[in-house]
């Protein structure tokens, strides 16, 4: 149930057999995952713009050293189906922080309260500067390759954080039609 919950990728499932048990989700893309691992830290920052380019939106990233903690943005990612139309000013803007951490390396809270002090920044200057309006969506997202500890997650919906794991990313990757550039990317290729 926290999948649904935290819009991440079951781990487990039940089957539908007259004795039913638990096992382990086949389709997990745990090998996506290691890859992730692997690329450097910019270029993760550009497949987390890139996600939200597949997803419609005008996305780049924007980390390099001293980045004030956003280390992605994306503006005009829709809200409702591509089929309907809504005023460009309706369509919600993304302020992001990605993390390419090594497993084992869970996201905290404290992190994630750092990062909600950068991104309420940003939105202010994205004001600001008329790239949004007031009453525009903005969505805060902190991605990363590895995990968040529970008190992260919990923080994490309470306040409504786009939060994504590393198996959930490598999920977001398959999807999209991202993946083969991203196991290029990890071998090297590009």
């Amino acid at each position: 149930m926290d999948h649904i919950i935290d819009g991440s990728l079951p781990r487990f499932e039940i089957d539908n057999d007259p004795s039913p048990y638990i096992r382990l989700t086949s389709a997990l893309p745990s090998e996506l995952k290691l890859k992730l691992h692997r690329i450097d830290p910019s270029e993760f920052e550009r497949v987390c713009a890139n996600i939200l380019t597949a997803l419609g939106a005008s996305a780049r990233a924007k980390g390099q050293p001293n980045d004030g903690g956003v280390d992605f943005l994306a503006m005009h990612l829709s809200v409702v189906p591509a089929t309907l139309s809504i005023p460009l000013t309706c369509r919600a803007a993304v302020i992001g922080q990605a993390k390419r951490y090594k497993h084992g390396n869970t996201i905290s809270e404290t992190q994630l309260r750092e990062f909600v002090g950068a991104a309420t920044l940003e939105k202010h200057k994205l004001l600001r500067d008329g790239n949004i309006g007031p009453l525009s969506p903005v969505i805060f997202a902190f991605w990363t390759t590895s995990s968040f500890d529970q008190n992260a997650r919990r923080f994490a919906r309470d306040l409504g954080l786009w939060y994504m794991d590393g198996l959930t990313l490598a999920g977001y990757v398959t999807t999209l039609g991202l993946r083969e550039s991203v196991m290029a990317l990890a071998d090297g290729l590009i």
